[in-house]
Parts: C-alpha cells; sequence; structure tokens
C-alpha cells in the first residue's frame, strides 16, 4: 500500500501524442476524464480499478459509458489486467518515485535522531565517570553549560571573600568621631530674636494658609469704601477689573482690598516707582460711567 496520495502532473502532458488524438476525437471532455480516471486510481490501494465501475463512474461524470471505455482502452493510456481490471503503470511508476524519496528523507531523519540521542548517552556516562572521580553523586543527568560556569564561578567567588576576610582589617577605615552639630534654630534661642524663628512654618508639617481669591460683589466694593472713608469710584473699579478677569498684570488678583488701596495711591500721585510716571494709568473705561 503506498503512502502517498498525490501525483505529478506533467506541464507538456497536453502535447503527448496519444493525448492529442484523444483530445482530437472527443475533445476537451476527453481530456477531463483521462485525469478524473488517475485521481481514482491513485486513491486505491494497488492503484487498480475493476471494469465493472466503469459505468458508476460515467453516470457519476455525467458522461457516457462509451467515451470512459474509449479513454482506457483505446489510445495507449491505460493498461488492462485480464479484462477485470484496468491502472496505469506510469502512474505507479510516479508514486513509487515519490513513496521512495518520502521514506528516504524519513531514513535520514531517523539517523540524525538516532545520531544525536547516541551522543548525548556518551556524554552522559562521561559526565558520570567525571563525578564518581570528584565524589559527586552519581547522575545520568547531563550538566548544562549555565550550570558547569555556575559552579566554576562560585567557587572562584569562594577564593576571593576569603581572601578579603583575612586582609579586612589592613584596608578597612578607621572609625572617625564628629562633634554633634548644633541646629541653626537653636543658636541664641531667645523669645526676642527672630533667628529661632527661621525654621517655623517650612518643612513638612508646614500648612498653606492661602485662601482662594472670591471675586467681590459692587456692594461690597462700595462698603469697603464707605468704611475706610475713600474718595475713589468703587463703579470704575470694579468694571476695569471685571474687564481683565480680576487680573494685576499676569497674575491673579489675591487681595482685593489690598487692590482698592493701590488704585487709590495711584489716584493721589503719591505712587512712585523711580521714574516711572506717578501719574495712574489711563483705564478705558474712563469718562463711560459719568
Amino acid at each position: 500500500m503506498s503512502a502517498s496520495t498525490s501525483f505529478t502532473h506533467d506541464a507538456d502532458m497536453i502535447s503527448d501524442k496519444r493525448m492529442l488524438c484523444m483530445v482530437n476525437q472527443l475533445g476537451m471532455e476527453g481530456y477531463g476524464i483521462f485525469w478524473a480516471l488517475l485521481e481514482m486510481l491513485c486513491k486505491e490501494d494497488e492503484h487498480k480499478l475493476p471494469i465493472d465501475t466503469i459505468p458508476a463512474l460515467a453516470a457519476r461524470w455525467e458522461t457516457s459509458k462509451a467515451k470512459v471505455e474509449t479513454v482506457i482502452s483505446k489510445y495507449g493510456l491505460f493498461d488492462i489486467e485480464n479484462g477485470a481490471f484496468f491502472y496505469s503503470q506510469e502512474l505507479i511508476d510516479d508514486i513509487k518515485a515519490i513513496d521512495d524519496r518520502l521514506q528516504k528523507r524519513k531514513n535520514s531523519a531517523m539517523k540524525a535522531i538516532k545520531t544525536r540521542w547516541e551522543k548525548q548517552k556518551m556524554l552522559a556516562e562521561k559526565s558520570t565517570e567525571n563525578n564518581d572521580k570528584n565524589g559527586e553523586n552519581n547522575t545520568y543527568v547531563i550538566r548544562t553549560n549555565y550550570e558547569r560556569n555556575t559552579n566554576v564561578s562560585n567557587s572562584y567567588n569562594n577564593k576571593e571573600i576569603n581572601s578579603l576576610e583575612n586582609q579586612k582589617d589592613t584596608f578597612l577605615p578607621q572609625k572617625v568621631s564628629f562633634p554633634p552639630i548644633t541646629p541653626l534654630y537653636n543658636i541664641n534661642n531667645n523669645k526676642n530674636n527672630n533667628w529661632g524663628k527661621i525654621d517655623r512654618g517650612v518643612g513638612e508639617g508646614r500648612k498653606n494658609n492661602t485662601k482662594p481669591f472670591v471675586k467681590p460683589t459692587l456692594d461690597e466694593i462700595k462698603s469697603h469704601i464707605e468704611e475706610k472713608g475713600l474718595d475713589i469710584d468703587a463703579e470704575m473699579f470694579y468694571t476695569y477689573y471685571e474687564s481683565v478677569g480680576w487680573m494685576i498684570g499676569k497674575k491673579h488678583m489675591k487681595n482685593w482690598r489690598m487692590a482698592i488701596m493701590t488704585w487709590v495711591r495711584r489716584q493721589r500721585g503719591d505712587w512712585d516707582y523711580g521714574k516711572r510716571n506717578t501719574e495712574p494709568a489711563a483705564s478705558p473705561y474712563d469718562g463711560c460711567l459719568h
């Protein structure tokens, strides 16, 4: 029984004289019947089919019995055995060549596997002999390169550690004592001395006491101005800072009450920045509320 389930299809099979004659008489239908017969024979154990299966094959392929018999018997493409079976010797030879190649590859693979296992067995026996000589446990397990290298590395490290232990007294530094460092906040710690208070509010325990800015209402501004007795226009102050988003330059306002005092000083003309103009900055809303 063949192990192959395929066969070769020559690219120039259509140019064979027998094929040309068959196609000339039966057309490409005869060519199709030929390859269908080869496929049926390839799946058989001995690559033979009985003659009495021809009617069933013709019915299955929707062709005539006469055409199938003509393809088998007329053009020398098939051989008939004792009038009972037909087969293709060319197909059998082709399948045998394929089986031979497969078997050759299988034998080569088995040979390579056997050689590899024999080599491993030999290495295991040598490893066992070396272990016995070194007084180690008898084992048939081959140590890997990692294990062998680890043993060598551990042996070298143990020697280095022992050498360092013997020489540690010669190169270890002596203990050096330093006087205690007096903290800065303890220097001349006095109630009347601000030096001792420099670290208050600094460190991990410091709390952020800054409150978020809350935009005042116009009534709050008027009330504050009246309470302080200031002479400024509350609506102008409110309208200006409302238009700039309660920003002072590029920073958000933090205290609107202090901003009112700044506004007052600018109006009085006593806001001095050296060479800066002491006049208050012109507002885009000047004159629009009168």
